[in-house]
């Protein structure tokens, strides 16, 4: 074989091992390429995993219960409670607004409902006052937990089953309840007015289940035994002195932060704790007014 030839037959070779080694690196650019994502394809996939990851997170807050919706259930069983004591509650008609004296045959401001946060923890408890006679009425508090509402037991009262009562009889009685600064914490003034003048202010602390006492101030004005003007204070039921009465009468009445039921009388109109509120301060609003609020 010439040289010539020999030449010819090497390059030819040559050409042939080339495109062996060139064609299985181009296929493999080829698929690589093709299961590659382009860049319009990449933003299109980027943004549709963000609006997805948005819709998931816009989905997950608005499904989050409200506080309205928290209350449902409580609103729906206070409403339930007061619908069964309409009767007694509508019977109460002798509350009086401060420095008012409800006589019979008059009409009294017709506000004997509440809610009112008693122990700050987001949950209302419902107050109402309810007649069981033409001239007694208790004060009823409710309050809610483990899916249902329950009545909260109070005392420190002398009469009437150890619970609060407005009397409609002698010189009549005035009262306010109302919340503290202090969290789990209320009272309530009273006032009874017969031969003596009797005003009291018992501090409640309130867990959420149970109200306890935890002071009782009590100044009793009127005839001594032996005809003279008798004025004595005690605390807790121990003998304190006048100055000391009078200055514990007018720190608890300072407490006073939110007046949630009331009726005040003329009596009581140079007292200081009448002075903390105005009757529009009050929560209290009338049996129709709560069962609308109620839903």
């Amino acid at each position: 074989m010439s040289v010539i030839m020999k030449k010819i037959l090497t390059s030819a070779l040559a050409v042939v091992l080339v495109l062996a080694l060139c064609l299985p690196l181009a296929a493999c650019g080829g698929q690589k390429k093709a299961s590659g994502k382009t860049g319009s394809e990449k933003k299109t996939t980027s943004s549709s995993t963000k609006s997805s990851a948005q819709t998931s997170k816009s989905s997950s807050k608005s499904s989050a219960p409200s506080g309205s919706v928290k209350l449902a259930p409580v609103y729906a069983a206070y409403k339930k409670i007061l619908q069964q004591n309409e009767k007694a509650i509508r019977a109460y008609t002798w509350q009086g607004a401060p420095g008012q004296t409800v006589e019979d045959g008059k009409k009294g401001i017709g506000r004997p409902c509440a809610l009112a946060d008693l122990n700050g923890d987001g949950t209302p408890e419902l107050c109402f006052m309810t007649a069981s006679t033409s001239y007694q009425a208790t004060l009823m508090i409710f309050t809610y937990y483990g899916g249902a509402p329950h009545q909260v037991s109070y005392s420190g009262f002398e009469d009437y089953g150890g619970v609060y009562s407005d009397a409609l009889a002698a010189g009549g009685c005035t009262y306010v309840l109302y919340k503290t600064g202090k969290s789990g914490q209320f009272g309530l003034y009273e006032t009874t007015t017969d031969e003596s003048i009797i005003s009291t202010i018992h501090v409640f602390s309130f867990d959420g289940k149970k109200a306890s006492q935890t002071q009782k101030l009590q100044n009793i004005y009127g005839p001594g035994a032996n005809g003279e003007t008798s004025d004595k204070y005690t605390l807790n039921g121990k003998s304190i002195s006048a100055d000391a009465g009078k200055k514990n009468f007018t720190s608890l009445s300072a407490d006073l932060t939110q007046a949630i039921l009331f009726s005040g009388g003329a009596s009581d109109k140079g007292n200081s704790i009448w002075k903390r509120f105005t009757s529009g301060d009050a929560l209290c609003v009338s049996y129709d007014a709560m069962i609308k609020k109620l839903g």
